[in-house]
């Protein structure tokens, strides 16, 4: 199976990071676009670039750069969506920004 994930960001507010949390449950610094950053960015990046672990594993790196011209202390929500391949996702809400679009490929099943 074939699984499309969409990665979503969107300014958030300091009560609204239960789902960052589930992602990295030992970051102690609260997800500001300050803390993403010298966290999880990437080392000689100059587009925001950070990476983080996708549900299946796999480091996925993309950049918050739509966020640039934003307080370093503004919290940002990052939502990791998915469905197979041939379902289209919904249209995003207000202020969300698609950071990357990728598909995966599940186990192979036996037959």
């Amino acid at each position: 199976m074939i699984t499309k994930i969409q990665i979503v960001a969107e300014v958030s507010d300091p009560d609204s990071n239960s789902h960052f949390l589930r992602l990295a449950e030992d970051a102690p610094a609260p997800p500001t676009l300050a803390n993403l950053t010298r966290k999880f960015g990437v080392s000689g990046s100059a587009d925001m670039e950070i990476e983080l672990f996708d549900g299946f594993g796999i480091k996925q790196r993309f950049s918050l750069s739509p966020f640039a011209g934003l307080d370093p202390d503004t919290y940002i929500k990052i939502t990791f969506l998915s469905a197979p391949a041939d379902r289209e996702f919904p249209e995003l809400g207000p202020g969300a920004v698609l950071l990357k679009e990728y598909l995966v490929a599940g186990p192979a099943s036996d037959s």
